[in-house]
């Protein structure tokens, strides 16, 4: 009799143990089905306003065409892909902000984008004190993958040395000795000129720079830049800005004759479809441009 209710006990108690285990189970392998549905979060981080928005906006449609041509595949692992937009504004404290809200409120599982060099070096700090990946299809300056070398952070994009090295080696068939520099005011110039510098005098050894600008970003007036190349008659400019930037500056530049006067290298920038279709009939004849890809 106590074998058997003993026997009894523990089938009841077996049969507790599965009523509670088989909706456990059941819930468990629910939810791991909900999180192989659930979407992959990328949070984009992108210039949707100002000048930069020539540049952000092509970023932002470019990622919204991969997302869905993957999405259309199937996605990865089962999941799809949904990509998050926020402005930047280039400016790396917004971009900072911008990419916490994205990682502590929205639990994103990567970060995507930036495109301005201080923006995208500020919020690599980010990424890495947080183990959260970063993406970036834009940021140029040789630091971001060079002396800021960080496992969580990758970039798609060229970098200043391969767009300074390329242009040297076009310029060096020209007779330009005397060269002006313009750039922004800030990570992607400083950079980009310092690497034009090293290549330039590799293949021009006698080549000099007469004279350097440092408009800052969204510069309203460009006449004292352009007053200055007029005045010190370089052989030749080569302009680093870019977007609204190099619009606005090619704009004003026509107005002074910059460009029929003195020779203008605008090897990263002027070319991009965005800028030319804005300068339409303002563009200048015989200047020397290329863009990115």
């Amino acid at each position: 009799m106590r074998e058997k209710a003993r026997f009894t006990g523990m089938v009841i108690l077996a049969l507790i143990a599965i009523c509670f285990l088989f909706p456990t189970m059941n819930a468990s392998s629910q939810a791991k089905k909900a999180e192989e549905k659930k979407p992959i979060l990328l949070g984009g981080l992108f210039m949707l306003s100002g000048r930069g928005s020539l540049v952000g906006q092509p970023n932002y449609q470019g990622a919204m065409v991969a997302v869905d041509e993957l999405n259309a595949k199937g996605g990865v692992l089962g999941r799809n892909f949904e990509l998050m937009a926020r402005d930047t504004k280039g400016q790396p404290n917004q971009a900072v902000k911008e990419a916490m809200m994205y990682i502590l409120r929205d639990k994103v599982d990567f970060l995507y984008g930036t495109a301005a060099s201080h923006e995208g070096l500020a919020v690599a700090e980010v990424a890495e004190k947080h183990k959260k990946i970063l993406i970036t299809p834009e940021v140029t300056t040789d630091k971001f993958t060079v002396e800021n070398f960080s496992h969580y952070t990758f970039r798609n994009d060229h970098m200043c040395r391969m767009d300074a090295r390329g242009a040297a080696l076009y310029i060096q068939k020209f007779p330009y000795k005397k060269w002006y520099v313009i750039a922004p005011d800030y990570e992607y110039g400083h950079d980009a000129v310092k690497s034009f510098k090293e290549e330039l005098v590799k293949v021009i050894p006698d080549a000099v720079i007469v004279g350097e600008g440092w408009p800052k970003s969204n510069e309203p007036d460009y006449t004292p830049h352009i007053q200055k190349i007029l005045e010190v008659k370089p052989d030749a400019v080569y302009n680093i800005l870019f977007g609204g930037d190099v619009l606005a500056f090619v704009k004003q530049g026509v107005g002074f004759g910059l460009f029929d006067k003195i020779p203008c290298f605008s090897i990263n920038g002027l070319a991009d479809t965005k800028v030319l279709t804005a300068l339409g009939k303002n563009m200048p004849e015989g200047v020397h441009c290329g863009a990115k890809y």
